[in-house]
């Protein structure tokens, strides 16, 4: 049985041909997230992140708070915008407006949101309301967007991602 945000990604793999019923191949999105420590695994005592792990919070109880991460994962496994932009994964919040760079993005004070693809999904998991505080505290794991972003963040930082649209894992 897989976990809220485990899902999201063999579901991914299944649509990719890494997955089927008896289970993933090595090469799989699933396989890599894990062996790199972005999901959790209770053989190898890795807890605590994935969205179900998220507590109840100024967003709602930890079933809505989970709801929102995986909103936000799906968004960006479906779009594919975690690609290899000056901004990293946080162009699926910037989008074009956001400028060329994270640093640009953070310091641009409106539109609040920006025009990135998963900006609805983004904004709706964190408690902050302008683009410089969600920006800067995009990897918070106690909220329901910084979760999501933290396991893509993960993902890039250990080779699961290769960068380009479409092809978020190998």
């Amino acid at each position: 049985m897989c976990t809220p945000s485990e899902a999201v990604f063999v579901q991914y793999d299944i649509q990719h041909g890494q997955a089927s019923a008896s289970g993933t191949t090595e090469s799989s999105c699933y396989q890599c997230l894990l062996g790199a420590g972005c999901l959790d695994s209770p053989s190898e005592r890795q807890e605590g992140l994935e969205c179900g792990d998220l507590p109840a919070g100024s967003l709602g109880s930890a079933a809505e708070s989970a709801s929102l991460c995986v909103s936000a994962l799906q968004c960006i496994v479906q779009t594919g915008c975690d690609d290899d932009t000056p901004e990293g994964e946080a162009y699926c919040y910037c989008g074009t407006e956001g400028g060329s760079t994270e640093s640009d993005c953070e310091g641009k004070s409106s539109p609040f949101p920006l025009n990135g693809v998963c900006a609805t999904q983004e904004t709706a998991g964190f408690t902050y309301t302008s683009n410089s505080a969600l920006v800067t505290n995009f990897l918070d794991t106690m909220q329901p967007s910084g979760m999501a972003n933290e396991i893509f963040d993960c993902s890039i930082g250990n080779g699961c991602s290769t960068g380009a649209a479409g092809t978020f894992c190998p």
